[in-house]
């Protein structure tokens, strides 16, 4: 798996599935808009042999990302699994700000794709959130250090939203009590220690905390959903609801990415490749891991030729073999050529022509 995105978030994503034995392959990071880390990002990917990513960016990165997916054969195939943070909510909005047949493009690549989104938010808290925010005057938001506009103001706040705006709340109340108590606020230990003691209802839900420091889960849930394109419209479809430290319940089954075509929906995960034995790599037709060939040996994910010198003698080999006796002179071999009669490998050669044979003591050209 990897996570790819900007700043802090594919840091803190790596954090977390390492602590939940979640195997990171690697991490990649991007500049928001600029081209060229993203599509080095990208390449980075490609080069790893990465399979399921977890993608966090912002829509001012969309057509230089996709661009990079399509150019690298990483979008819109069989076998690979791409997840979306909760950056935003509506995908068919953000592709119909792009021309009529580069939105349709997108929307056929984007079939299959899943989206994350956390639902803090019951219709009545999201309603009191941003009536109260509509409340407050653009001077108040309005910031040299804070890129804001007014329709900002007025939009239709995603869940990480009210996270935000408690997180603001629980920083300020575990100050707070503490400047009451007498403490001074540098003290870091002592505010940690009345935030963990806070109990209060906010824009998310209940915030409260466990001894460990984790927030309560309860009134926070995640649904996953799959984008799917119907009639050159990507629709989402809630196909799983996960409640932190609870439970977790199965809605719909997905649609994967390639099947556009096909239009099944399957519970069964495709392979991501990295299940593959040494010496296999995974096959995006057969959605299964395939035994690189005698002559050829895997490589990340892809089987290379051996190179002159060397041999794969056998099938699913992740490493080629030096010739002792004989020589290879090309590249592929499966086994060596053996040296003339009466001949052997001299010594200090490396086997790669028939020159590297001489006479065997007792013997004389």
């Amino acid at each position: 798996m990897t996570p790819t995105g900007q700043g802090w978030l594919p840091i803190s994503q790596s954090r977390s599935c390492g602590r939940l034995g979640i195997n990171i392959i690697t991490s990649q990071k991007h500049f928001d808009g600029d081209k060229q880390s993203i599509d080095e990002a990208i390449q980075n990917m490609k080069d790893t042999g990465v399979r399921v990513g977890f993608m966090i960016f912002f829509p001012g990165s969309y057509e230089y990302i996709m661009d990079a997916l399509e150019r690298h054969g990483m979008v819109g195939e069989a076998g690979y699994a791409w997840f979306l943070g909760d950056t935003a909510e509506d995908w068919e909005q953000v592709v119909r700000e792009f021309p009529v047949s580069k939105a349709r493009r997108f929307r056929r690549l984007m079939h299959g794709w899943f989206h994350l989104l956390m639902k803090p938010f019951g219709d009545d808290r999201r309603d009191t959130f941003e009536a109260a925010v509509r409340r407050v005057p653009f001077s108040v938001f309005d910031s040299h250090d804070v890129e804001i506009t007014p329709e900002h103001t007025t939009a239709h706040y995603p869940g990480l939203a009210a996270l935000a705006y408690d997180a603001v709340w629980t920083a300020a109340l575990g100050i707070d009590a503490a400047y009451l108590q007498g403490s001074p606020v540098q003290d870091g230990s002592e505010v940690l220690s009345k935030i963990r003691a806070l109990d209060f209802d906010g824009a998310s839900g209940r915030v409260s905390f466990l001894e460990n420091g984790n927030r309560v889960s309860e009134g926070v849930e995640y649904h996953l959903s799959n984008l799917q394109t119907h009639d050159n419209t990507i629709i989402s479809i809630n196909v799983l609801t996960f409640y932190p430290g609870r439970s977790m319940r199965k809605v719909t089954a997905p649609m994967w990415q390639g099947s556009i075509e096909s239009r099944e929906a399957t519970w069964q995960v495709p392979s991501d490749g990295f299940g593959c034995d040494p010496g296999e790599i995974f096959n995006a037709t057969l959605l299964d891991c395939s035994p690189c060939p005698p002559g050829m040996f895997q490589a990340n994910s892809t089987c290379l030729r051996c190179e002159v010198g060397t041999v794969a003698p056998a099938s699913s080999m992740s490493r080629c073999i030096v010739c002792t006796e004989g020589y290879a002179d090309r590249e592929g071999m499966s086994e060596c050529t053996r040296c003339p009669l009466h001949q052997e490998r001299k010594a200090n050669t490396f086997g790669t022509d028939s020159s590297d044979c001489g006479c065997m003591r007792g013997y004389f050209k």
